[in-house]
């Protein structure tokens, strides 16, 4: 594969709020699903007002009555050289409307006004994570090319998806810059397959760490999902293993006991709660059937 046509990107944000209606209308401009850009639950809402709010007071959930979310307002204030504290309100939110109620009204003024401004505006690193859903949304992936982020590389597969994400950040005031990949140099390629080769092995940990999790009460289609995602990941590495050269091998490796893994947890849950769900040995023989024998990236090819 040659990977003139691939890219490194970096990109800025808008560096204001940006109101929800124009996001949508810069998503649709840019080809991409409006919905993409979803409605903010209230209680993110009221978690965001919250530190507006908490200037000088500590603010703290303190029971959910449906359909209603207590909080408690505590002011913090010093006296005598110590901080004292007095509570103040309690602040009611409905979880499905975002209606805001509290016996103060300037307080619920106050309130409702944030929560309502944050539901229907989006901040910078909500239009970064945005980018990022966008590509993940279309399979595709953003390899980190330095250990803090905000620059990344881009396969050539996906390269083509660039243009809708710039059209779509300088709608809303952002901007991304684009570097194609000229050079076939040994030590560009080498930057490539290392950077592809970390960002890899990243998924196949956060792949174990998950599977780590798994136990007898975890639910049929959370497992499901664990084997989707060893298929996933299978997938990824047949389609980036020419830009991984000679390190493909060891990423197979990665990926096969990453499956074992799996199998491991699921096989050990599923025997001690035999009792409970008697099925469990038969979707597991079905899962290990479809799903591992023979289907390595070795026969893939």
């Amino acid at each position: 594969m040659s990977l003139c046509d691939g890219a490194i990107i970096t990109w800025k944000a808008p560096p204001a709020p940006v109101k929800l209606a124009d996001l949508r209308l810069a998503l649709r401009r840019s080809n991409f699903d409006e919905e993409l850009a979803k409605d903010m639950a209230p209680r993110n809402a009221f978690s965001r007002a919250a530190k507006e709010l908490s200037t000088e007071r500590i603010i703290k959930r303190v029971e959910e009555i449906d359909p209603e979310v207590k909080f408690q307002f505590t002011r913090e204030f010093l006296c005598g050289g110590a901080f004292d504290y007095a509570r103040e309100y309690d602040v009611f939110l409905h979880k499905d409307t975002g209606r805001v109620r509290c016996v103060d009204n300037y307080m619920q003024k106050t309130a409702q006004q944030l929560v309502d401004n944050h539901k229907a505006t989006r901040m910078p690193a909500d239009i970064t994570r945005l980018v990022q859903k966008i590509f993940e949304s279309s399979g595709s992936d953003l390899i980190p090319i330095r250990q803090q982020g905000g620059c990344y590389f881009v396969p050539p597969q996906h390269a083509s998806l660039i243009g809708n994400v710039r059209s779509l950040l300088g709608e809303v005031g952002g901007e991304l810059r684009e570097w194609n990949i000229s050079s076939n140099s040994p030590q560009t390629q080498d930057a490539v397959s290392g950077s592809l080769f970390d960002y890899l092995l990243g998924l196949v940990d956060d792949f174990n760490k998950s599977c780590a999790m798994l136990s007898e009460d975890t639910a049929t289609r959370t497992i499901e999902r664990r084997v989707e995602r060893v298929s996933e990941l299978r997938g990824k590495l047949v389609a980036y293993a020419p830009l991984l050269r000679g390190l493909s091998a060891e990423v197979e490796l990665a990926n096969n006991a990453a499956s074992d893994n799996l199998i491991a947890a699921v096989t050990t849950n599923a025997t001690s709660h035999l009792g409970a769900d008697q099925t469990s040995d038969a979707e597991l023989a079905a899962w290990d059937e479809s799903e591992y024998a023979g289907s390595s990236v070795a026969g893939a090819r």
